[in-house]
């Protein structure tokens, strides 16, 4: 196991110390360099290929090993930076090296369809979690080489793909009319729960990673537009886009 001790000597609880106490069924796992690391719940079942082999994870969540066309797992993370936030750090201290992560977002540019692409490159961060790892005066990283490389992976199989400023909130009912109007006024396409605060752990420890956030419900300043009934478009997409992972986790 690849520990991330050094980078939390003046913790008093770590990943590798929550694992023995809360998962040891964990403590002998190796996991695989390469990790799609999903914010969407029961996305397995889009999967037409098989894992190899599963095993329990934290928060009843599950790990799925596959074997082409690189070695990855799949991990269901949950919802909200915090919770999100301890899975990424838990398969991290497992040895995750390079983190896809895949979601779904509101959209505040009403020019970018419900099942479109976002790729954040930016990060405007309301939540908590992102501010223990990265302070909030110093700017969270993204990889302009995978933005590029996904939306291009995307776009020349037809999947409309923006990059750009990206919005993360812990308080979804505090979505207000003038918070709305402001960020979307300096060019913010998106919002969610948990990509700055993923982004700020894969920083703190040196991961590669990137994001692939399919739209979801829009919002504006005149009111909130929710998805088609049931996640239709969505569901859709997402059974275009999980074909293309492979190809973009050989890309990294």
């Amino acid at each position: 196991m690849r520990s991330t001790n050094s980078r939390n000597h003046d913790a008093i609880l770590t990943p590798r110390q929550f694992i023995r106490q809360f998962a040891p069924s964990l403590s002998s796992i190796q996991l695989p360099d390469f990790c799609i690391f999903s914010l969407i719940p029961h996305l397995k079942r889009y999967f037409s290929t098989q894992p190899v082999t599963s095993s329990p994870f934290v928060f009843k969540s599950v790990l799925y090993f596959f074997d082409k066309p690189v070695p990855h797992v799949f991990i269901y993370g949950g919802m909200g930076a915090p919770v999100a936030g301890l899975s990424l750090e838990v398969s991290i201290e497992l040895g995750i090296q390079n983190i896809l992560i895949l979601g779904t977002c509101g959209l505040l540019n009403h020019k970018i369809q419900s099942g479109d692409v976002i790729v954040p490159e930016r990060f405007i961060r309301e939540e908590g979690t992102s501010l223990h790892y990265v302070p909030q005066d110093i700017s969270i990283e993204t990889n302009s080489r995978l933005n590029k490389m996904i939306c291009h992976t995307f776009q020349s199989h037809q999947i409309s793909c923006y990059q750009g400023l990206h919005w993360t909130t812990d308080a979804p009912f505090r979505e207000t009319t003038d918070k709305i109007a402001r960020y979307s006024g300096q060019g913010c396409h998106s919002l969610d729960m948990e990509s700055s605060a993923l982004f700020a752990i894969s920083q703190y420890y040196q991961k590669k990673t990137a994001a692939i956030l399919i739209g979801s419900d829009h919002l504006s300043d005149t009111g909130w537009i929710p998805p088609q009934p049931s996640f239709q478009g969505i569901s859709d997409r997402i059974q275009e886009i999980i074909p293309l992972l492979p190809e973009i986790l050989q890309a990294f």
